[in-house]
């Protein structure tokens, strides 16, 4: 993990794999079984995982998001604009110090948060030598019918499954689910969804239709799948590299 590390495990991770992993998310309403934080602190576990078995370094997740459901109780949100400027000087700092390959995902599955993403992933495009993924976990294994979402099936899975110790069924009903909102006016700037007056209904009861063997098999694959195609960027990188050098 970035914060714990020595100057000397930070040059050796760099010399080895100049990969890094960056957590992203809101902190925000989740239902009563999710923590606010549940966006991010799946993901750096995920992350975790991930820089375990196939290397790279895992940053502290960044929680500057975009909207989200600004109305419901416990949600900060960040203007769109504010968003983007953070990932652009984020991803600019994360090059000077090295890494050649990022990989930004998102546990908020919002399209104006990869909205945001990309667009600052997009101000590096005509580099060769590094690449920016942008994705939302759930991304990579979206072929085999499984979809990011809210609170619901996918998410409380990645939570049972991440940080098991923070989730709590107890008091979870399935139906519509109880929300405090604040009286705050929607947004303008286009990327809103927050729904002031509508129900947030989930449908399946949490409580009995998750298996956690197949939740494990699940996360396993997105562990796979992210590693091995971060490490095919590096070295697509490093093969471009090189050529230019011999060239």
């Amino acid at each position: 993990m970035y914060e714990e590390m020595l100057l000397r495990d930070f040059e050796e991770a760099l010399d080895k794999n100049p990969v890094a992993y960056i957590p992203c998310g809101l902190l925000e309403w989740h239902s009563s079984h999710l923590p606010l934080g549940i966006d991010g602190i799946k993901i750096e576990e995920l992350g975790r995982r991930i820089a375990m078995k196939y290397g790279g370094v895992v940053l502290p997740p960044f929680y500057v998001g975009a909207p989200g459901f600004t109305s419901y109780q416990g949600t900060i949100t960040y203007r769109p604009s504010t968003v983007k400027q953070v990932f652009s000087e984020t991803f600019a700092q994360l090059i000077k110090l090295g890494f050649r390959v990022i990989v930004a995902i998102g546990g908020h599955y919002g399209n104006a948060q990869e909205t945001c993403l990309k667009e600052a992933a997009a101000e590096f495009k005509d580099r060769n030598d590094l690449a920016i993924w942008v994705l939302n976990e759930a991304d990579v294994i979206n072929d085999i019918g499984i979809y990011g979402d809210h609170a619901g099936t996918w998410e409380t899975s990645m939570g049972i499954e991440l940080c098991g110790k923070l989730v709590d069924l107890a008091d979870f009903k399935p139906g519509v689910q109880p929300i405090k909102r604040y009286n705050v006016p929607m947004r303008v700037d286009g990327f809103d969804f927050e729904y002031h007056n509508k129900e947030f209904v989930i449908v399946k009861d949490l409580k009995t239709c998750l298996d956690k063997d197949e939740i494990h098999r699940n996360v396993s694959l997105v562990v796979d799948r992210i590693g091995i195609q971060a490490q095919a960027l590096l070295q697509k990188i490093l093969h471009a590299s090189r050529a230019a050098e011999s060239a």
